[in-house]
């Protein structure tokens, strides 16, 4: 239907909608160009700078309201009391993201010499244990299972096989997955090139069954049209994936049609099982951390719980007791 609209606008036979005003043009201009220094700054990706910008535009709208914004409004109290109410209203996990996203907005503003640094620095913490729980993954007859549940017979299959592979394999994000083109592979030394995190790029070794996998997909499966983009809709108009939920709702389907019923359901399930498998393997945090495209073997670090076997030979023996002690 959006797409009959468009073509009924664009020929004239129905009005374009008139332009919505925003609530509040002073913050939604500022929320503009602080979107601008996160992707040209930062080198945030589109996702990343989104979130980023609703959060810091609901803070701005919840103290503001209808005023203009000017950094003299803001002050500690402000933002303190601001981050007690998140705290009571959301998780921690989400809290963190808030008071990440507003020690952000507060350095930005810094930069833009509209406040003290001193501001930016008065966000407390929020108390989180991120390796509180075991990360969760599948086993190799669970992803056995998830593969096969892929229909290799049609276009979709192809596509979805692809994908599965790709973050089984080689541990990819979403968004990277989303954003992978025909020139990140160089099919003459078997590598492809990611783009993460910040801009960041890793040059990885392309497995034989995912090279397999892909040149079935572009062979037989990828509609033509003219996006560099690998994975493309399968239903006309014949476009690249648009988001990376597009990725985690593939991985979701694939799990319900193998029958197979995790904790989480999105893509970074299959994140989890390629460095837990690559752990299980014998690869070193450092060369996971490489897979994975992490910045810090902290990150990394995470892995080791689930490695049981080597966990247990850094245990010590119970103390043995004899009927002497005992009595």
């Amino acid at each position: 239907m959006n797409l009959l609209i468009d073509w009924l606008r664009s020929m004239q036979v129905i009005p374009k909608p008139l332009p919505l005003l925003p609530e509040n043009k002073s913050i939604e201009d500022l929320i503009r160009d602080y979107a601008q220094y996160l992707n040209a700054e930062r080198g945030f990706t589109t996702t990343t700078v989104k979130r980023y910008s609703n959060v810091a535009r609901q803070f701005l709208i919840t103290q503001l309201k209808n005023d203009d914004f000017s950094p003299q409004k803001l002050n500690q109290s402000l933002v303190l009391t601001y981050i007690c109410r998140c705290r009571k209203r959301y998780s921690p996990k989400h809290t963190q993201l808030i008071s990440s996203v507003l020690r952000s907005f507060l350095i930005y503003q810094v930069v833009q010499g509209g406040i003290s640094a001193e501001l930016a620095t008065c966000i407390p913490s929020t108390p989180g244990w991120r390796a509180s729980n075991l990360p969760e993954f599948l086993s190799p007859s669970q992803v056995n299972r998830l593969l096969d549940s892929c229909d290799r017979c049609t276009p979709k299959g192809l596509r979805n096989y692809a994908i599965l592979l790709l973050l089984i394999r080689l541990g990819l994000r979403a968004s990277e997955a989303l954003n992978l083109s025909l020139d990140d592979i160089n099919w003459q030394q078997d590598e492809i090139e990611i783009h993460g995190k910040q801009r960041k790029r890793r040059l990885l070794p392309l497995p034989n069954d995912v090279g397999d996998a892909l040149v079935s997909y572009l062979r037989s499966a990828r509609p033509h049209c003219d996006s560099r983009q690998i994975f493309i809709r399968t239903r006309a108009p014949y476009r690249g994936l648009q988001n990376p939920s597009n990725i985690s709702s593939i991985v979701n389907r694939a799990l319900l049609a193998a029958g197979l019923d995790p904790q989480h359901h999105g893509a970074h399930l299959l994140r989890y099982t390629a460095a837990t498998t690559s752990l299980q393997n014998g690869a070193t945090l450092f060369e996971i951390g490489d897979l994975l495209g992490h910045s810090s073997v902290d990150t990394t670090a995470l892995y080791t719980k689930v490695d049981i076997e080597r966990l247990k030979q850094l245990s010590l023996p119970w103390p043995a007791t004899n009927e002497g002690d005992a009595q």
